[in-house]
């Protein structure tokens, strides 16, 4: 396996989606922080895949219950928050040192291999809008006020990525501002919700490890110490020392 990882047929990087697990990191740490009128303020992303996973999130028992439910109901709910990835940004003029070596955890054939070798840190920000949809103009103080007493000051969280922990940051900005139709025509059309927008910057580090330098990471336990035949003893008489066979000779 280790010659694999060396020629690069297998790629120590590419063992779990690092930005994948940033965001959902963020998702659940902010999920924990915001609601309006005690109910839980969800935060998605839109996606186009299967509906399975939102199901679970609601307490849907997939096997007994049809598993029907349309788009329109998944992300109409209110109150809401609709997250948009935006630019991931590197930062290569504060790279670490190329020559450090580190240690990371390698999933190959359903065996977990801990692996020694030169690896970077590389410092990454990734952009995110969020949007917030909600009902009332109460509301909307509300969340404001939530933000500023919750979410104002720096705010940090840690996944795990190649058997390390890695921290991650993200603060809001320091202005908020709700919108709103500020005049109703009466059509049927007509939005009566109000929105606060948010642009949030994620700050975090990957790990990035060179293949060529990895090598299988072993650690020696219980280690005896031993004493070479021609040790050293000291002359209690005069503090000097003097070389000589152990056991033979000499106090």
């Amino acid at each position: 396996m280790i010659k694999k990882v060396n020629k690069g047929e297998i790629d120590c990087n590419n063992q779990a989606l690092f930005f994948s697990k940033v965001i959902k990191g963020f998702l659940l740490s902010i999920n924990e922080q915001l609601s309006i009128r005690g109910i839980p303020l969800p935060h998605m992303i839109l996606h186009t895949g299967d509906d399975t996973m939102w199901m679970e999130a609601q307490g849907y028992d997939c096997s007994v219950e049809p598993c029907e439910i349309g788009e329109s109901n998944i992300y109409s709910v209110k109150p809401r928050c609709i997250v948009n990835v935006g630019s991931i940004d590197m930062i290569p003029d504060q790279l670490t040192n190329p020559y450090t070596r580190g240690v990371m955890q390698l999933e190959y054939n359903d065996k977990l291999y801990t692996l020694n070798g030169e690896f970077r840190r590389m410092p990454v920000k990734i952009s995110l809008d969020l949007k917030y949809i909600l009902e009332t103009f109460t509301d909307s103080l509300e969340l404001m006020q939530h933000i500023v007493t919750k979410l104002v000051f720096i705010k940090t969280y840690k996944i795990e990525y190649l058997g390390q922990n890695i921290l991650c940051s993200y603060k809001v900005p320091e202005t908020l501002s709700d919108e709103h139709l500020a005049e109703l025509s009466g059509d049927i059309n007509d939005s009566k919700d109000h929105f606060i927008n948010l642009s949030i910057e994620l700050e975090t580090n990957i790990p990035v490890f060179d293949n060529r330098t990895m090598v299988e990471h072993k650690i020696i336990t219980n280690p005896v110490n031993k004493l070479s035949i021609n040790e050293v003893v000291v002359d209690e008489r005069s503090n000097r020392t003097r070389s000589g066979n152990k056991g033979f000779g000499g106090r």
